[in-house]
């Protein structure tokens, strides 16, 4: 691997922890009212929370690769690197739901469940769709575009509101609001295989820093506009995706300059796990600290940093019991862990 490879890939890792960070902003916000203490920082945490999955699923599209007769092969590392944690971890948390709420376990609210229907497990059930379907258009710079046409139109008709939910479908679920993000993942794979064979590198970090400076100030032009007119913050307003899309660059952006963190990295190979299983504890720690402006402007680095002790614990337990080798299983990366 170049050293131009290896700053690529700790970047990403770094931009996985900042995308992480903010999954646990969204779902720990508050939606506080303009008189109440606390709205402003809980209103820039709610903005940052919906970057976060666009930045997965951008990644996502990046890393995706096919060739002839790999479908045995892609999809048994899928079953063993994403779909086993995934249905461990959902099956598992809605039994765990049901006793906190007490509940009766429910075999369809538990498959509804699994596949994102009003949980945050709607991100494995889009991906392993866009696995799927990016099949047919890997590689064809024609297919990826109709991909973009049909996302842009699921966005719209999102945002008008003519794609509404059901009992059984959301637009969280319905996976080609999220094709965008992974399409242009894969076109961003395939414009930098180039332009590194071409040695244009250092335009391309140029480029970076120019579309980072824009970045910024559109990403603070719509933070007054929300903020100061208390509009709501979710998924598929008339601003979202180019403040999803402004929000990755800058993510990244920050991640270059964090790469050589060493726990920023470790976090970042751990996020499948931290996204499976993180929803009811930061809930807990949610509901249990102070209520003030300085408790809400830490909470989110608070539930990151106990979701980092789990899964240090988690790696450490295992490799005491030596069954360290089954630790993927559980969407766990173990690599070289932080002392």
């Amino acid at each position: 691997m170049t050293r131009e490879e290896q700053d690529r890939s700790n970047t990403m890792y770094v931009a996985s922890t900042l995308a992480i960070l903010s999954v646990i902003c969204a779902h720990m916000k508050l939606s506080l009212q303009p008189e109440t203490e606390g709205y402003y920082v809980d209103k820039i945490q709610n903005l940052f929370g919906i970057i976060g999955v666009a930045c997965f699923f951008i990644k996502s599209g990046y890393y995706y690769k096919r060739k002839e007769g790999d479908t045995v092969s892609f999809w048994k590392r899928k079953a063993l690197n994403l779909i086993v944690p995934w249905f461990f971890w959902s099956i598992l948390t809605y039994i765990l739901n049901c006793i906190l709420l007490r509940t009766e376990y429910s075999f369809i609210n538990q498959i509804k469940w699994t596949f994102g229907y009003g949980t945050w497990y709607y991100f494995a059930f889009a991906l392993i769709c866009l696995f799927i379907v990016c099949k047919l258009c890997y590689g064809k710079l024609l297919g990826i575009a109709l991909l973009v046409l049909l996302s842009v139109i699921s966005n719209v008709l999102s945002i008008t509101g003519v794609l509404a939910g059901n009992s059984f479908y959301t637009g969280y679920t319905n996976f080609f609001n999220w094709a965008i993000f992974f399409a242009v993942g894969m076109i961003w794979r395939m414009y930098q295989k180039s332009s590194v064979e071409g040695s244009e590198e250092h335009q391309i970090n140029k480029l970076l820093m120019l579309l980072t400076l824009l970045c910024t100030v559109v990403l603070l032009s719509i933070l007054i506009f929300v903020v100061h007119g208390n509009k709501s913050v979710s998924y598929w307003q008339w601003w979202s995706l180019v403040f999803e899309f402004a929000g990755f660059i800058v993510v990244y952006s920050a991640a270059y300059v964090l790469k050589n963190s060493s726990l920023l990295r470790f976090i970042g190979k751990n996020t499948l796990f931290i996204y499976l299983t993180h929803m009811q504890i930061c809930g807990a720690i949610n509901t249990r600290l102070p209520k003030n402006a300085f408790i809400y402007g830490i909470k989110p680095f608070v539930g990151l940093f106990v979701m980092t002790l789990i899964c240090i614990a988690t790696i450490r337990l295992f490799k005491c019991l030596k069954l360290d080798k089954f630790l993927f299983l559980f969407g766990i990366h173990a690599g070289k862990e932080i002392k």
